[in-house]
Protein backbone atom coordinates (compact mmCIF):
# COMPACT_ATOMS: atom_id res chain seq x y z
CA UNK A 1 0.00 0.00 0.00
CA UNK A 2 1.23 3.52 -0.84
CA UNK A 3 0.16 5.89 1.97
CA UNK A 4 -1.40 9.24 1.08
CA UNK A 5 0.86 10.84 3.71
CA UNK A 6 2.93 9.85 6.75
CA UNK A 7 2.31 11.73 10.02
CA UNK A 8 5.38 12.86 11.96
CA UNK A 9 5.47 13.27 15.75
CA UNK A 10 8.34 13.87 18.13
CA UNK A 11 8.74 14.44 21.86
CA UNK A 12 7.21 17.93 21.67
CA UNK A 13 3.80 16.57 20.63
CA UNK A 14 3.95 13.91 23.34
CA UNK A 15 4.71 16.59 25.94
CA UNK A 16 1.77 18.73 24.85
CA UNK A 17 -0.60 15.75 24.95
CA UNK A 18 0.61 14.83 28.46
CA UNK A 19 0.02 18.39 29.63
CA UNK A 20 -3.57 18.30 28.41
CA UNK A 21 -4.25 14.92 30.02
CA UNK A 22 -2.68 16.03 33.29
CA UNK A 23 -4.81 19.19 33.32
CA UNK A 24 -8.07 17.23 33.31
CA UNK A 25 -9.38 19.24 30.31
CA UNK A 26 -9.99 16.67 27.60
CA UNK A 27 -12.60 18.59 25.59
CA UNK A 28 -13.21 22.37 25.31
CA UNK A 29 -10.30 23.46 27.51
CA UNK A 30 -7.80 26.34 27.41
CA UNK A 31 -5.63 24.60 24.80
CA UNK A 32 -8.54 24.62 22.33
CA UNK A 33 -9.04 28.33 22.90
CA UNK A 34 -5.32 28.96 22.49
CA UNK A 35 -5.30 27.02 19.23
CA UNK A 36 -8.32 28.94 17.89
CA UNK A 37 -6.72 32.30 18.74
CA UNK A 38 -3.43 31.38 17.09
CA UNK A 39 -5.16 30.20 13.90
CA UNK A 40 -7.26 33.36 13.76
CA UNK A 41 -4.16 35.52 14.17
CA UNK A 42 -2.25 33.57 11.53
CA UNK A 43 -4.93 33.88 8.85
CA UNK A 44 -6.03 37.39 9.82
CA UNK A 45 -9.56 36.40 10.86
CA UNK A 46 -11.61 37.76 13.73
CA UNK A 47 -12.60 34.28 14.92
CA UNK A 48 -11.61 30.65 14.41
CA UNK A 49 -13.54 27.57 15.49
CA UNK A 50 -11.88 24.23 16.18
CA UNK A 51 -13.78 21.08 15.23
CA UNK A 52 -13.07 17.41 15.76
CA UNK A 53 -11.57 16.62 12.37
CA UNK A 54 -11.05 17.79 8.78
CA UNK A 55 -14.26 16.16 7.60
CA UNK A 56 -16.29 18.33 9.97
CA UNK A 57 -14.31 21.42 8.95
CA UNK A 58 -14.93 20.82 5.23
CA UNK A 59 -18.61 20.11 5.88
CA UNK A 60 -19.05 23.39 7.77
CA UNK A 61 -17.10 25.32 5.12
CA UNK A 62 -19.37 24.02 2.35
CA UNK A 63 -22.50 24.81 4.36
CA UNK A 64 -21.24 28.35 4.96
CA UNK A 65 -20.93 28.76 1.18
CA UNK A 66 -24.53 27.66 0.72
CA UNK A 67 -23.73 24.32 -0.92
CA UNK A 68 -26.86 22.17 -0.86
CA UNK A 69 -28.96 19.62 -2.74
CA UNK A 70 -28.57 19.92 -6.51
CA UNK A 71 -25.18 21.62 -6.43
CA UNK A 72 -22.06 20.14 -8.01
CA UNK A 73 -18.63 20.60 -6.43
CA UNK A 74 -15.27 19.93 -8.05
CA UNK A 75 -12.88 17.86 -5.96
CA UNK A 76 -9.24 16.96 -6.55
CA UNK A 77 -8.99 13.26 -7.38
CA UNK A 78 -5.81 12.87 -5.30
CA UNK A 79 -7.27 13.34 -1.85
CA UNK A 80 -8.63 11.67 1.27
CA UNK A 81 -12.19 10.24 1.10
CA UNK A 82 -13.44 12.93 3.52
CA UNK A 83 -13.12 15.56 0.80
CA UNK A 84 -15.83 13.89 -1.27
CA UNK A 85 -17.83 12.78 1.77
CA UNK A 86 -18.23 16.37 3.00
CA UNK A 87 -19.83 17.28 -0.34
CA UNK A 88 -22.23 14.34 -0.09
CA UNK A 89 -23.18 15.34 3.48
CA UNK A 90 -24.53 18.61 2.02
CA UNK A 91 -26.66 16.71 -0.49
CA UNK A 92 -24.43 17.90 -3.34
CA UNK A 93 -22.57 15.87 -5.95
CA UNK A 94 -18.75 15.69 -6.07
CA UNK A 95 -16.97 15.73 -9.45
CA UNK A 96 -13.39 14.54 -9.33
CA UNK A 97 -10.80 16.38 -11.42
CA UNK A 98 -7.20 15.37 -12.17
CA UNK A 99 -4.45 17.12 -10.22
CA UNK A 100 -1.31 18.91 -11.35
CA UNK A 101 1.62 16.58 -10.66
CA UNK A 102 3.77 19.48 -9.45
CA UNK A 103 1.31 20.89 -6.91
CA UNK A 104 -1.13 17.98 -6.31
CA UNK A 105 -3.95 20.55 -6.51
CA UNK A 106 -6.67 20.58 -9.18
CA UNK A 107 -5.09 21.06 -12.60
CA UNK A 108 -6.52 24.36 -13.87
CA UNK A 109 -5.84 23.30 -17.46
CA UNK A 110 -8.49 20.60 -17.03
CA UNK A 111 -11.10 23.14 -15.95
CA UNK A 112 -11.30 25.88 -18.54
CA UNK A 113 -14.28 25.44 -20.80
CA UNK A 114 -15.35 22.23 -19.07
CA UNK A 115 -16.16 22.73 -15.42
CA UNK A 116 -15.55 26.17 -14.06
CA UNK A 117 -15.98 29.87 -14.63
CA UNK A 118 -12.93 31.94 -13.71
CA UNK A 119 -13.38 35.30 -11.98
CA UNK A 120 -10.24 36.97 -10.56
CA UNK A 121 -9.28 35.06 -7.42
CA UNK A 122 -12.42 32.97 -7.11
CA UNK A 123 -13.50 29.73 -8.73
CA UNK A 124 -17.18 28.95 -9.08
CA UNK A 125 -18.47 25.49 -9.80
CA UNK A 126 -20.77 25.32 -12.79
CA UNK A 127 -24.14 23.55 -12.89
CA UNK A 128 -22.72 20.89 -15.17
CA UNK A 129 -21.84 20.65 -18.82
CA UNK A 130 -25.40 20.31 -20.14
CA UNK A 131 -24.45 17.16 -22.03
CA UNK A 132 -26.92 14.31 -21.68
CA UNK A 133 -27.99 10.86 -22.78
CA UNK A 134 -31.52 9.58 -23.27
CA UNK A 135 -31.20 7.50 -20.11
CA UNK A 136 -30.79 10.67 -18.02
CA UNK A 137 -34.41 11.79 -18.49
CA UNK A 138 -37.28 10.83 -16.22
CA UNK A 139 -39.25 10.24 -19.42
CA UNK A 140 -38.26 10.55 -23.08
CA UNK A 141 -40.79 9.59 -25.72
CA UNK A 142 -40.39 8.19 -29.22
CA UNK A 143 -39.10 10.24 -32.17
CA UNK A 144 -37.62 13.07 -30.12
CA UNK A 145 -35.09 15.13 -32.10
CA UNK A 146 -32.37 17.18 -30.41
CA UNK A 147 -30.41 19.30 -32.88
CA UNK A 148 -26.72 20.15 -32.38
CA UNK A 149 -25.63 22.13 -29.30
CA UNK A 150 -28.79 21.58 -27.28
CA UNK A 151 -27.91 21.69 -23.58
CA UNK A 152 -30.00 20.00 -20.88
CA UNK A 153 -29.57 20.49 -17.12
CA UNK A 154 -31.17 18.27 -14.48
CA UNK A 155 -32.72 15.91 -17.04
CA UNK A 156 -33.86 13.76 -14.12
CA UNK A 157 -36.59 16.39 -13.63
CA UNK A 158 -37.56 16.70 -17.30
CA UNK A 159 -40.26 14.67 -19.08
CA UNK A 160 -40.62 14.86 -22.88
CA UNK A 161 -43.41 13.23 -24.87
CA UNK A 162 -43.48 11.72 -28.37
CA UNK A 163 -42.65 13.48 -31.66
CA UNK A 164 -40.92 16.49 -30.10
CA UNK A 165 -38.39 18.66 -31.93
CA UNK A 166 -35.81 20.78 -30.06
CA UNK A 167 -33.85 23.23 -32.22
CA UNK A 168 -30.15 24.09 -32.32
CA UNK A 169 -28.57 25.86 -29.32
CA UNK A 170 -31.67 25.61 -27.13
CA UNK A 171 -31.11 25.32 -23.38
CA UNK A 172 -33.52 23.27 -21.26
CA UNK A 173 -32.52 24.44 -17.80
CA UNK A 174 -34.07 21.95 -15.43
CA UNK A 175 -33.82 22.45 -11.68
CA UNK A 176 -33.12 20.24 -8.70
CA UNK A 177 -36.80 20.47 -7.80
CA UNK A 178 -40.03 20.91 -9.76
CA UNK A 179 -40.58 19.49 -13.23
CA UNK A 180 -40.30 20.52 -16.85
CA UNK A 181 -43.03 18.73 -18.83
CA UNK A 182 -43.14 18.91 -22.65
CA UNK A 183 -46.12 17.30 -24.35
CA UNK A 184 -46.44 15.23 -27.52
CA UNK A 185 -46.06 16.78 -31.00
CA UNK A 186 -44.44 19.98 -29.71
CA UNK A 187 -41.96 22.01 -31.78
CA UNK A 188 -39.30 24.13 -30.05
CA UNK A 189 -37.23 26.46 -32.23
CA UNK A 190 -33.56 27.39 -32.15
CA UNK A 191 -31.85 29.25 -29.29
CA UNK A 192 -34.73 29.00 -26.82
CA UNK A 193 -34.14 29.15 -23.06
CA UNK A 194 -36.46 27.43 -20.57
CA UNK A 195 -35.70 27.71 -16.84
CA UNK A 196 -37.95 25.47 -14.76
CA UNK A 197 -37.03 26.37 -11.18
CA UNK A 198 -40.73 26.97 -10.52
CA UNK A 199 -41.91 24.28 -12.93
CA UNK A 200 -42.91 24.38 -16.61
CA UNK A 201 -45.82 22.50 -18.20
CA UNK A 202 -46.10 22.65 -22.00
CA UNK A 203 -49.10 20.88 -23.53
CA UNK A 204 -49.56 18.92 -26.75
CA UNK A 205 -48.96 20.31 -30.25
CA UNK A 206 -47.46 23.56 -29.01
CA UNK A 207 -45.30 25.62 -31.38
CA UNK A 208 -42.54 27.68 -29.76
CA UNK A 209 -40.61 29.99 -32.06
CA UNK A 210 -36.84 30.55 -32.05
CA UNK A 211 -35.40 32.61 -29.21
CA UNK A 212 -38.36 32.22 -26.85
CA UNK A 213 -37.54 32.56 -23.14
CA UNK A 214 -39.62 30.94 -20.38
CA UNK A 215 -38.78 32.07 -16.85
CA UNK A 216 -40.16 30.71 -13.59
CA UNK A 217 -38.15 32.55 -10.94
CA UNK A 218 -37.35 36.11 -9.94
CA UNK A 219 -35.29 37.70 -7.19
CA UNK A 220 -37.13 39.41 -4.36
CA UNK A 221 -36.27 43.11 -4.37
CA UNK A 222 -37.62 44.16 -0.95
CA UNK A 223 -34.33 44.32 0.96
CA UNK A 224 -32.48 47.44 -0.19
CA UNK A 225 -29.44 46.56 1.93
CA UNK A 226 -28.31 43.81 -0.43
CA UNK A 227 -27.84 43.50 -4.19
CA UNK A 228 -30.85 42.04 -5.99
CA UNK A 229 -28.59 39.26 -7.29
CA UNK A 230 -28.07 38.00 -3.71
CA UNK A 231 -31.69 38.21 -2.61
CA UNK A 232 -33.96 35.17 -2.28
CA UNK A 233 -35.81 33.71 -5.25
CA UNK A 234 -39.56 33.58 -5.71
CA UNK A 235 -40.62 30.58 -7.81
CA UNK A 236 -43.82 30.43 -9.86
CA UNK A 237 -44.82 27.87 -12.51
CA UNK A 238 -45.56 28.56 -16.18
CA UNK A 239 -48.29 26.60 -17.95
CA UNK A 240 -48.79 26.60 -21.75
CA UNK A 241 -51.85 24.62 -22.83
CA UNK A 242 -52.48 22.50 -25.94
CA UNK A 243 -52.36 23.92 -29.44
CA UNK A 244 -50.80 27.26 -28.55
CA UNK A 245 -48.25 29.08 -30.73
CA UNK A 246 -45.57 31.33 -29.19
CA UNK A 247 -43.99 33.78 -31.63
CA UNK A 248 -40.26 34.23 -32.18
CA UNK A 249 -38.37 36.07 -29.44
CA UNK A 250 -41.25 36.18 -26.95
CA UNK A 251 -40.66 36.12 -23.19
CA UNK A 252 -42.97 34.32 -20.76
CA UNK A 253 -42.60 35.59 -17.18
CA UNK A 254 -43.08 33.59 -13.95
CA UNK A 255 -46.56 32.53 -12.85
CA UNK A 256 -48.22 32.90 -16.27
CA UNK A 257 -50.81 30.46 -17.63
CA UNK A 258 -51.39 30.61 -21.39
CA UNK A 259 -54.68 29.03 -22.43
CA UNK A 260 -55.49 26.56 -25.16
CA UNK A 261 -55.14 27.61 -28.80
CA UNK A 262 -53.56 30.99 -28.02
CA UNK A 263 -51.41 32.92 -30.53
CA UNK A 264 -48.67 35.05 -28.95
CA UNK A 265 -47.20 37.55 -31.40
CA UNK A 266 -43.47 37.72 -32.06
CA UNK A 267 -41.44 39.67 -29.51
CA UNK A 268 -44.22 39.75 -26.92
CA UNK A 269 -43.61 39.87 -23.17
CA UNK A 270 -46.33 37.87 -21.42
CA UNK A 271 -46.81 39.12 -17.85
CA UNK A 272 -50.25 37.73 -16.98
CA UNK A 273 -52.61 34.86 -17.80
CA UNK A 274 -54.00 34.58 -21.36
CA UNK A 275 -57.46 33.19 -22.03
CA UNK A 276 -58.18 30.33 -24.45
CA UNK A 277 -58.32 31.02 -28.21
CA UNK A 278 -57.12 34.60 -28.07
CA UNK A 279 -54.44 36.50 -29.96
CA UNK A 280 -52.09 38.73 -27.96
CA UNK A 281 -49.02 40.79 -28.78
CA UNK A 282 -46.84 43.58 -27.44
CA UNK A 283 -44.80 44.50 -24.36
CA UNK A 284 -46.63 43.80 -22.17
CA UNK A 285 -48.76 41.43 -24.24
CA UNK A 286 -52.31 42.73 -24.75
CA UNK A 287 -55.42 41.22 -26.27
CA UNK A 288 -55.79 41.90 -30.01
CA UNK A 289 -58.80 39.73 -30.68
CA UNK A 290 -60.50 36.42 -30.02
CA UNK A 291 -59.93 33.70 -32.61
CA UNK A 292 -63.06 32.95 -34.64
CA UNK A 293 -64.22 29.38 -35.12
CA UNK A 294 -64.50 28.23 -38.73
Amino acid sequence: MIPLSRPYFDSEELYEIKEVLDSGWVSQGPKVKEFENKVADYVGAKYAIAVTNCTSALHLALLSLGISTGDEVLVADYTFPATGHSVLYCGAKPFFVDVNLDTYNIDSDKLEGNYMIFDSNKLYSSHGSGYFTKEDFTKLGQNVIFENNVLVFHPENIEIGNNVYVGHNTILKGYYKNKMLIGDDTWIGQSCFFHSAGGISIGRAVGIGPGVKILTSEHKANDLSKPILFSDLDLAPVVIKDGTDIGIGSIILPGVEIGEGVIVGAGSVVTKDIKDYTIVAGNPAKLLRVRNKL
